[in-house]
């Protein structure tokens, strides 16, 4: 509508000009163009003034077009100003989020309509509570971009088109679990170190206080802040003004807790509603637990499911199995009225932190994440230096843990069919694959036995998830080597060199330190690096001296090098993040994975200190994986190895979808809500 020699320009004719729509085709409907000329009026006297006389407008000339006398009408007209009609769309869509409550609170019978929007210019991030999020009135939507070290928050108004980042970055600045305050005016939010704040209107973000990897946080209405303090832990709270937080809750370790988390006040603002785990890698049998904040009594809801939200058609929403259910719920009573039932399917969410993708507005706006394949089938593939790259084995599939054999003959995989993962080994020089392990459930992340006669795994075949062994051939029966009580759900890392431990990495409650246990099952075991951090992927070096590690302990991911048998010293590799640490067959080097690829550092451990050189590229492109490796449905795999010659094995990227970018918004789902509560009679 308005053109210059510059930005000032075209600013300048917005302000003073008037709109000129003689560019207009002639067969613009004449109704339409003073619809236009109505919309676009500068003097708002004279604007129109509603959007509900647009809506009218274009109804009436859609069900009536030949109305428009002297305008020629053409075959299925609508399609020539469709572009016009999507814009009208958008600002209905927008006076329809605003209207959704009635008088006194009760939820208004809106007609139910679902769109799907638009959202990021990246890959939406749903790995740590919602990256979607309404704003309590449905005026903004904030919404997380990035994933695994780096992360961004963004706010956008939803009368607008476009979003504005607030907030993020990468490491201790990584932005995740946006929730806002009653009000609406403020977004609150967490980093892997603290809890913040920033203003809808704009500003610095502020600092309320320190944190340790949060799961889950909620703004009251008396300007409390409930939130869980560390994925282990009971739930705190501090002023949204900032200040020190007080503990609110304690674990129950008695009868097995070991997280609260995902905490949502409810209405009234004296109890608070959180999901309460036993199982920090599972929280499908997790409890929906009510706080109340005065007496300090908690009652259970619900048991089995988790991130379990109420609104006020009088429900409490929770998830399993990628399914949202509803139980319809008294909250003065705290008592359920009736039974649960599926009220939305197909939803993304992870039983492995008990979060989910959908949020529901006091307005009856829902908004959600629809589950997505993680990943399509993919190919593995042989890198050598010159980045020339060979197909190893022929068929296509969902991959994870690739770990050569000591000699490089053979590849161990941990393989996802028919909705099992198990091992398989392939035959590089034969081209022939062997399946190791049968039956459903989980047998995953292989690692080799010094002398490749054993592969060891992670298996719940039993009920538990816990190490297993099994000869690499495929023959005999598979050897339980950690008994379920004494480590929760831990997996394989690394043989040493002698064969007679296996360093292994929990990741249950208490899952924070490596350890290490008698490759053959006879003994206990004892741990490996015990400190306040997380300590995961522990590597042998060959020479058995030297164990490369991951861990958080400087607020980001980095690959470090210990002495062993603990106590040496230790040296951090990585300057950027880094994750996945491999050592060369002759110890002279280590790799470690990043986002952008693979790193490699010379180093010298053959003396009593250890010596590292600078990290540099070893090799970068489109591999799957990265600082998170591969991510297949609740699981994490390692996603490449190094082979003795110096060649490496990843996963082909080529494949894979660019990530999930849209999101479904349904407006009147309060109505909906209660049609199926009456339909199924709960």
């Amino acid at each position: 509508l308005f053109t210059g020699e510059t930005a000032t320009d075209v600013i300048g004719a917005v302000v003073h000009k008037e709109p000129d729509l003689d560019e207009l085709s002639s067969r613009v409907p004449g109704r339409i163009r003073r619809l236009l000329e109505r919309c676009l009026e500068k003097d708002v006297n004279r604007r129109l003034q509603s959007i509900g006389e647009a809506r009218i407008a274009l109804q009436e000339w859609l069900e009536n077009p030949q109305e428009d006398a002297g305008v020629e009408v053409q075959a299925a007209p609508w399609r020539r100003w469709l572009p016009w009609l999507t814009a009208a769309a958008g600002l209905l869509i927008g006076g329809i989020l605003v209207r959704g409550l009635a008088p006194g609170g009760e939820t208004a019978s809106e007609p139910v309509r679902r769109f799907e929007v638009q959202i990021a210019d990246s890959v939406l991030d749903w790995s740590l509570g919602s990256g979607v999020v309404l704003s309590p009135d449905s005026e903004h939507l904030a919404y997380v971009e990035g994933g695994g070290n780096e992360s961004t928050l963004f706010l956008r108004p939803l009368d607008q088109f476009e979003g504005h980042r607030v907030a993020g970055g990468s490491g201790t600045e990584a932005a995740y679990h946006p929730f806002f305050s009653p009000d609406g005016q403020w977004l609150g939010y967490v980093t892997p170190v603290a809890l913040r704040k920033v203003s809808v209107t704009g500003g610095a973000p502020i600092t309320l206080c320190q944190l340790d990897r949060s799961r889950g946080a909620s703004w009251g209405p008396d300007g409390t802040i409930v939130f869980a303090p560390s994925a282990n832990a009971g739930l705190s709270i501090v002023p949204a003004t900032g200040g020190d937080p007080q503990p609110l809750t304690t674990l129950d370790e008695a009868n097995g807790e070991v997280s609260h988390r995902w905490p949502q006040w409810l209405p009234g603002g004296t109890r608070i509603l959180y999901t309460s785990g036993t199982d920090l890698s599972d929280f499908s049998g997790a409890s929906l637990v009510v706080l109340d904040v005065p007496s300090g009594e908690r009652t259970v809801i619900h048991r089995g499911g988790f991130y379990a939200r109420y609104v006020p058609t009088g429900h409490v929403l929770y998830v399993n199995d990628g399914t949202v259910f509803a139980l319809p719920f008294d909250v003065k009573k705290l008592k359920a009225t009736g039974s649960q039932f599926p009220v939305l399917e197909g939803i993304e969410a992870d039983e492995t932190h008990g979060s989910a993708q959908f949020d529901v507005a006091q307005t009856g706006l829902l908004g959600y994440l629809p589950g997505v394949v993680d990943l399509r089938p993919f190919s593995i593939v042989r890198v050598d230096a010159a980045q020339r790259r060979e197909i190893l084995w022929q068929e296509a599939g969902v991959f994870g843990s690739p770990k050569l054999s000591p000699d490089g003959n053979r590849l161990a995989l941990s393989v996802l069919r028919d909705g099992n993962w198990d091992i398989w080994v392939y035959d590089l020089e034969r081209g022939v694959a062997t399946r190791i392990t049968f039956g459903t459930g989980y047998d995953a992340d292989p690692a080799w036995s010094p002398d490749g006669g054993w592969l060891a795994f992670a298996s719940d075949r039993d009920g538990e998830m816990t190490v297993y062994r099994k000869r690499a051939d495929g023959s005999g029966q598979a050897e339980r080597l950690i008994a379920p009580d004494l480590l929760p759900s831990p997996f394989p890392n690394s043989w040493s060199p002698d064969g007679r431990w296996l360093a292994v990495s929990p990741t249950g409650a208490g899952g924070n330190d490596l350890w290490i246990v008698p490759a053959d099952g006879q003994g206990d075991g004892e741990a490996l690096m015990a400190t306040p951090y997380s300590e995961v992927f522990a590597a042998f070096s060959p020479d058995g001296r030297w164990v490369a590690y991951e861990s958080d302990e400087s607020g980001r991911r980095e690959v470090y090098v210990g002495s062993f048998p603990a106590g040496g010293g230790k040296w951090q590799i990585s300057d950027e993040s880094g994750s996945q640490a491999v050592w060369s067959r002759d110890g002279s080097r280590l790799y470690y994975r990043t986002d952008e690829g693979v790193m490699v550092v010379d180093v010298d451990g053959s003396g009593t200190s250890f010596r590292a050189g600078k990290p540099r590229p070893a090799i970068s492109g489109e591999y799957i994986g990265g600082l998170n490796g591969v991510q297949a449905g609740n699981y994490f795999f390692p996603d490449y190895d190094v082979a003795p010659d110096g060649s490496f094995v990843l996963f082909a990227g080529d494949e894979q979808p660019e990530g999930v970018t849209t999101a479904k918004l349904v407006t009147g789902w309060f109505s909906e809500l209660k049609r199926l509560t009456t339909a199924t009679g709960k």
